[in-house]
Order: C-alpha cells, then sequence, then structure tokens
C-alpha cells in the first residue's frame, strides 16, 4: 500500500528534525551555520566569533570543525587577524583533545600548518602557525623541513617559534629522529651573532633534546657559544643545558664549560648551568677538573654542592688527583651550611674504598664522627657513606 502525501512530507520533516538535532550548536546556532559565517561574512569580527564558536563545539562533536578551521588558514581571501587566529585555535584543540585519547586524525591539521610555516606572506601567521606545531609535540614530526626552513626566515619572531617547536617536536623520541635532520639549520641559528637571541636560545635547547648520538656533531659549537663573553646570558645558559642534556658523549666539552665554571664574569646561571653539565658528565669531566676543586670553595652554595657532587661521581677515575681531591673535601665535614656538609658526607663516599686507597682511614675516621652528629640527615648521610666505604666491590 502506497503512502499518501502528507505522510511523506511528515516524514521528510522529521528526518530534518533529527538531522538538526545532531548537528551541534553553539549560541542556539548550528555548527553550519558558523561555518558559513566563517567563509561568507564580510565582516572580520563576525568570522572571529565564528572561530570561537567552532572552538567551543570542537573536533569530538564534529569532524567538519578541523577542515573548516584549516581552510580558514589557507584562505587567501581571510583577513590576517582569522588566519593567525584559525592557527592558534587549531593549536589549542590539539592539546585539549589530545588529553582525551580520542582517534582524531590531525595529518591534513599538520600539513596545513606546515605550509603556513613556509609559504604565508604574513609574519604573524607564520609564527602562530609554528606555535601551534609545537603544541603538536610529536604529531608535528612530518612537518619538521618547513619548520627547519623557518629557522632561516626574515623575521626573528618565525625563527624563534620554529626553533622551539623543533624542541618540544623532539622530546618524543621518533620526532627527535626527524628533528636531527634540522641539525645543520639549527646550528647555524645558535651561531648566528645577528640573530635574536631567543631563537638562537632555542635552536640550543633544541639540539639538546635530540640527544646522543645525533647530536653530539654539534658539541662543538654548544661549547663555543657556552664560553662566549659576548652572547646573551639565555643563550650561554641554553647551550650548556643542551650540553648537559648529552651527558657523556659531550665529554669532548668539559674543559670549555670547566673555563665557564671558572669564570669571574660569567654570569651566576651560567656558571650553574656548567657545573650540572659537568655533573652529568661522569669520568668524561675530569677536564675541568682543576675548576671543580675550586668550585668547591664557591661563593654560591649551588655551585659548591653540585661540583663536590661531581668530584664523588668520578671516583675510580680520579686516579693520582684522589689525595687532592679528598684534601679538598675533608674541611666541609664541618661546613656551617647543611646541604654543603650533606654533599660532602657523600662525596666522600662516593668516591668509593678502592680508589682511596691508603687514604681510607683519613676519610673513614672524621666520617664517624660525623656519623653521632644531633642532626638525623647528616648521621644518615655519614653512615651511608661508611657503609659504602667499608664494603669491597
Amino acid at each position: 500500500m502506497s503512502r499518501s502525501p502528507i505522510v511523506l512530507v511528515i516524514g521528510l520533516l522529521a528526518a530534518g528534525v533529527v538531522r538538526a538535532a545532531e548537528e551541534p550548536t553553539f549560541r542556539d546556532r548550528p555548527l553550519s551555520t558558523w561555518i558559513a559565517v566563517l567563509t561568507g561574512d564580510k565582516e572580520v569580527k563576525h568570522r572571529q566569533g565564528a572561530l570561537i564558536a567552532l572552538e567551543r563545539i570542537g573536533p569530538l562533536k564534529s569532524d567538519k570543525v578541523l577542515p573548516a578551521l584549516t581552510a580558514a588558514l589557507a584562505s587567501a581571501d581571510q583577513d590576517e587577524v582569522v588566519r593567525v587566529s584559525a592557527a592558534q585555535t587549531l593549536g589549542r584543540l590539539y592539546e585539549g583533545v589530545k588529553e582525551t585519547d580520542a582517534a582524531i586524525d590531525w595529518n591534513d591539521v599538520r600539513d596545513g600548518l606546515g605550509t603556513a610555516v613556509r609559504t604565508d606572506k604574513s609574519p604573524h601567521v607564520r609564527e602562530a602557525a609554528a606555535n601551534a606545531l609545537g603544541r603538536m609535540a610529536g604529531d608535528a614530526a612530518k612537518a619538521v623541513p618547513n619548520l627547519a626552513a623557518a629557522l632561516k626566515d626574515e623575521k626573528q619572531s618565525v625563527r624563534a617559534a620554529a626553533a622551539d617547536a623543533l624542541r618540544r617536536i623532539a622530546v618524543n623520541k621518533d620526532g627527535a629522529k626527524e628533528v636531527a635532520n634540522a641539525l645543520p639549520e639549527l646550528e647555524l641559528l645558535v651561531k648566528d651573532t645577528q640573530a635574536d637571541h631567543l631563537g638562537r636560545a632555542q635552536a640550543a635547547l633544541a639540539i639538546g633534546q635530540v640527544g646522543a648520538p645525533e647530536a653530539v656533531p654539534a658539541v662543538g659549537t654548544l661549547s663555543n657559544v657556552a664560553a662566549d663573553d659576548k652572547a646573551p646570558a639565555d643563550v650561554r645558559k641554553a647551550a650548556v643545558d643542551a650540553l648537559g642534556r648529552l651527558g657523556t658523549d659531550a665529554g669532548a666539552a668539559a674543559g670549555r664549560l670547566g673555563d665557564v665554571l671558572a669564570s669571574a664574569t660569567a654570569p651566576s646561571e651560567v656558571r650553574r648551568g656548567a657545573v650540572e653539565a659537568l655533573d652529568r658528565f661522569g669520568a668524561s669531566a675530569k677536564p675541568a677538573l682543576p675548576a671543580l676543586k675550586k668550585a668547591v670553595g664557591d661563593n654560591d652554595k649551588f655551585i659548591r654542592v653540585i661540583a663536590m657532587h661531581a668530584l664523588g661521581r668520578m671516583g675510580p677515575d680520579l686516579g693520582g688527583e684522589v689525595k687532592d681531591v679528598v684534601v679538598v673535601l675533608l674541611p666541609h665535614l664541618n661546613d656551617q651550611i647543611l646541604e654543603v656538609r650533606v654533599a660532602a658526607i657523600q662525596s666522600l663516599g662516593a668516591i668509593g674504598r678502592e680508589a682511596l686507597g691508603e687514604d681510607l682511614k683519613k676519610v673513614t675516621d672524621p666520617l664517624s664522627a660525623q656519623a653521632d652528629d644531633s642532626r638525623a640527615v647528616v648521621r644518615d648521610a655519614a653512615n651511608a657513606a661508611l657503609a659504602r666505604l667499608k664494603s669491597k666491590p
């Protein structure tokens, strides 16, 4: 039996109501209306309002949100401020959605942002796109070639944003492998004395984030910048931090870092970074041994503590220098600063029984006295050190 026209009309209307109900809304207006505003409204402020609506609706409610935003970013008809906002919105959406572990394909977004970084005529858009890719971290790894090219951008702010994005991408293990391909461009930016300090610092940190062994060829560049008295403090600090991340593989820089640590003119944050890096080098820090011994008496408590720790880590590798190191450390068993005293105790214990040899008793006797201290933290450190020295390897 055929349906009457009235029944068909009612059915179609009902289906339309269902479809309308399924379409997400913001402020009682459906997504399709907001997309139409974004693509066709003459008023920039209305299009900006549409971007807000799309962000509030989000890709979890509709798979049309990301394509609409990506298209707005790429459209030559869109005002600069709209393209900037589109890039920023994409970056924020990624971070918000990523926390939900939702299965959303971001490849087109990544490619759109990568194209904008490299080709958009506005430096503000290029910068915003680079920042958004940084927010995407490992999922933006395929955009590394575009970001590497942006390290040579005519605008310093774009270079800095690209370098920071590469650093954030390199946090991911697979991303680090991709960023390794941009090491030549990153090195050039670090060495560029005419470049903005922020871009140089971010480039140095990106190199460190890539890690060893890929970034080891950049050790020379990083150590030169770290020791450059004319370089901005934040650039030098980033360079020493990067060397520290490379650890023992950056041991070739130990001598230069020792010079930085011993320098009377280097900023305190750079000297602190240098001693931390040397501590991470372990036995590879031996070329900086004179500077480390001197640093035990530094006015900076932090430097004193880390220098002691670095000396203790060298242990058996101290060789004939062990006597001098013991002489340097022993007076600090009675240091008035608690952290320094504990560091001296721990460092003497870390040197080890075998390395101390005939000087073992010179260390264990004063450590035994520390084991009777009224403070638990000192007693515990002393007892732990004595236990290490009394046990044979």
